[in-house]
């Protein structure tokens, strides 16, 4: 059902990266290629860049979360994403997480958050794909934001953060929004949650 892209052959890339955060150029091999790049990351936040994008990208998250065997994916899409599918592996599985075409739970919008439950012994991996169609039809970089943390156990209560949590939140970000959560809508079936936030501000760190 998915394009035979994903099932190419992967390729290690070592470009322009660190342990948390990625940035690369596409495969030079024209639209034909059938070769997928992929990158290892192993913190719990970061960002990947892609400039001039290739066919597809495979994302591996290797944070050090060792005392948790279940742990939670959050992925904000850039606003150049447009255009491209997403899929998340679980177990083995590949899943379309957004797709800008494919109606409103698969659209990726620039203010949404798409969280998703990784569990068992395999990494989560994310998959970013475009659609080729001729000559500039490419975005000249796409990319996203990612977060991992910990599942808390069930019986645990929800709380607001404390001061010194959001504090530690803000120093360790290179930006924060303030707003509000419009809307969130849940997939039970993909373990999946999309979070609607309409930005007031954005506070970037100089």
């Amino acid at each position: 059902m998915f394009p035979h892209v994903i099932l190419s052959l992967w390729v290690l890339v070592l470009c322009a990266a660190d342990l948390c955060n990625w940035t690369g150029r596409g495969s030079a091999a024209g639209p034909d290629s059938r070769i997928v790049l992929q990158v290892r990351l192993r913190c719990t936040e970061g960002s990947v860049r892609w400039v001039h994008p290739g066919q597809a990208l495979r994302v591996v998250l290797e944070p050090n979360l060792s005392s948790s065997r279940s742990s939670t994916v959050c992925i904000q899409p850039s606003p150049s994403l447009g255009g491209a599918s997403v899929l998340v592996e679980r177990s083995g599985q590949l899943q379309l997480l957004g797709e800008e075409d494919g109606g409103q739970e698969g659209r990726l919008g620039r203010q949404q958050v798409f969280c998703f439950q990784a569990n068992g012994s395999h990494r989560p991996a994310i998959y970013i794909q475009g659609s080729w169609q001729g000559p500039g039809s490419w975005r000249s970089r796409v990319g996203f934001r990612y977060e991992v943390g910990s599942v808390a156990p069930q019986q645990a209560s929800c709380r607001p953060c404390s001061d010194t949590e959001l504090l530690m939140a803000v120093c360790s970000s290179d930006f924060v929004v303030r707003g509000l959560i419009m809307n969130i809508s849940h997939d039970s079936a993909r373990q999946t949650s999309v979070v609607g936030v309409s930005a007031a501000r954005v506070y970037r760190q100089r």
